[in-house]
């Protein structure tokens, strides 16, 4: 506002607070669904929103001024990309907090996939490694 002699209104909203670059690009999940089921499920999926469309369609209310024509409404396009589910990981629960016990992996993995992470061959004992450490495990995440 510099040296002003009259007051001006706000510029800004403060619901957006601190108004500062994101550090990264990604989202973060915060808040978890309450899971009820015994099967397991997916709880979340990430997206990010790509655009805007306009959409046209005819008002089908009886009781409103515009009944019978058009109504254009804003949509947002979301783009999520797709799910491979490529094994599970065991964790264990100590006063430090959730520590990685196994990881085993599926054995048919696409080879596109295979070529970005690294398995360092640890599929041979995976999973009586896993069968070992049940005891200690608290949470199974999918990979």
């Amino acid at each position: 506002m510099g040296a002003r002699k009259r007051h001006s209104p706000r510029r800004g909203s403060l619901a957006y607070s601190p108004r500062v670059r994101a550090k990264s690009m990604e989202a973060r999940i915060r808040a978890w669904p309450k899971l009820d089921s015994e099967e397991p499920k997916i709880l979340a999926h990430c997206g990010f929103k790509a655009g805007c469309v306009q959409i046209v369609s005819i008002d089908d209310r009886e009781k409103v001024p515009n009944a019978g024509k058009q109504l254009v409404s804003l949509g947002t396009v979301l783009v999520t990309p797709p799910v491979l589910i490529l094994g599970i990981r065991g964790y264990s629960k100590d006063h430090d907090g959730l520590h990685a016990e196994f990881d085993v992996y599926a054995e048919d993995i696409p080879k596109n996939i295979a070529k970005e992470i690294s398995l360092k061959n640890k599929q041979e004992n995976a999973i009586e490694n896993a069968e070992k450490s049940l005891k200690k495990i608290k949470e199974i995440f999918a990979i």
